[in-house]
C-alpha cells in the first residue's frame, strides 16, 4: 500500500488473480483460496468440480485474452488478458472464441441526486419516507390530445404494471413515470389521476405508497388529485424535476428537517451497443 505500482508487481497481481479466475471456474482443479473476490454464491462447491470441456471468456478484459485489443486504459487489463490466455491454454480446455466479449459487460452504472423543493412536490404523508430501489415503470401514456382517451390510458398502464409484476422477484413497490403533454388543466389532470388510480389498486399492495414521476411542473397539481382518489386510503408521492428511463431505480430520502428539501437519488445502467463502444476494467 502506498508504493508505485511497478510492471513486475502489476504481472504478479495479475497472475494470482487468473489463477482464482480459472480455479472459481472450475478450469483448474485446487480450490481458490477463499471466496473474498465472490459477489454471488460459488458456481459449485469443490467436490462437485465440473469436466470442463471449453471455455468462452467475455466482459471487457476478453478483448485482450483473444488479442482484439492492445491498448492499455491505466488498469490491470493487459496483464490480466495475457495471463488468462496463457494459464487457459495450459489446461485441457478448448478456448472458443467470442465475436463481442465486451457486450456482456455493463459498461457504466451511473447514479445522479437532485434535492426537490418540498413546495413543488405532493408528499401527501411523510411517514412514508424513505423508500430504496423502487423500479421506474414508463407506460406508453399519450397525452398529446387535448381530449384524453381513458380506455387507452388504462390499457398502456395495465400493461406497464403486468410485465413488472410478471418479472422474477419484482418489488413490490414501484414508480411510475409519466411525460406530460399539454395544458394542466382539471379534466386532463382528473383523467390522468383516475387511469392512474384505477390500475395501481390492482397491482399495488394495500399499504404501499402511489409514486408517480411527471415531467413538466405540474407534481402538485397530479399529486393533490391522487390524492382526492383515493381518499387516505394510500399515501401519494408525486414528483416532478427529475428525468428518469425505464429500468432506473429510485431512493427518496426524508426531507431535510431545516431545508424541507427532499432527496431523490436515480440509478441507471449503461450497456453498450457495439465492441469496443468503451473500455472499462472492472
Amino acid at each position: 500500500m502506498g508504493e508505485t505500482l511497478s510492471p513486475q508487481t502489476a504481472q504478479r497481481i495479475a497472475d494470482s488473480l487468473a489463477l482464482d479466475v480459472l480455479r472459481y471456474g472450475g478450469l483448474l482443479a485446487d480450490p481458490p483460496g477463499d471466496d473474498g473476490l465472490l459477489r454471488t454464491a460459488p458456481l459449485f462447491s469443490p467436490e462437485d468440480r465440473p469436466q470442463v470441456q471449453a471455455v468462452v471468456f467475455s466482459g471487457g478484459v476478453s478483448e485482450y485474452i483473444y488479442g482484439r485489443e492492445v491498448r492499455e486504459f491505466g488498469d490491470l487489463g493487459v496483464a490480466l488478458g495475457r495471463a488468462v490466455r496463457q494459464l487457459a491454454e495450459r489446461c485441457a480446455v478448448r478456448l472458443l472464441e467470442s465475436e463481442r466479449g465486451i457486450r456482456a459487460t455493463v459498461l457504466g452504472a451511473s447514479q445522479h441526486s437532485v434535492q426537490l423543493s418540498g413546495n413543488t412536490i405532493f408528499v401527501s404523508d411523510s411517514r412514508t419516507l424513505p423508500l430504496r430501489n423502487l423500479p421506474v415503470l414508463l407506460p406508453e401514456v399519450r397525452l398529446g390530445a387535448l381530449e384524453l382517451d381513458r380506455p387507452s390510458m388504462g390499457r398502456a398502464l395495465q400493461s406497464a404494471l403486468g410485465m413488472h409484476a410478471a418479472r422474477p422477484g419484482a418489488p413490490a413497490s414501484f414508480a411510475i413515470a409519466i411525460r406530460w403533454e399539454g395544458s394542466p388543466t382539471f379534466e386532463r389532470l382528473e383523467a390522468v389521476a383516475g387511469s392512474i388510480a384505477l390500475a395501481i389498486d390492482s397491482h399495488l399492495e394495500p399499504g404501499l405508497p402511489c409514486v408517480v414521476i411527471v415531467d413538466g411542473d405540474i407534481a402538485g397539481l397530479l399529486g393533490a388529485h391522487l390524492n382526492q382518489r383515493f381518499a387516505g386510503k394510500r399515501a401519494v408521492i408525486c414528483l416532478d424535476g427529475v428525468h428518469v428511463h425505464e429500468f432506473d431505480h429510485l431512493d427518496i430520502g426524508e426531507f431535510g428537517q431545516h431545508s424541507r428539501a427532499l432527496p431523490v437519488v436515480v440509478k441507471s445502467l449503461l450497456f453498450g451497443t457495439a465492441a469496443g463502444d468503451a473500455h472499462v476494467h472492472h
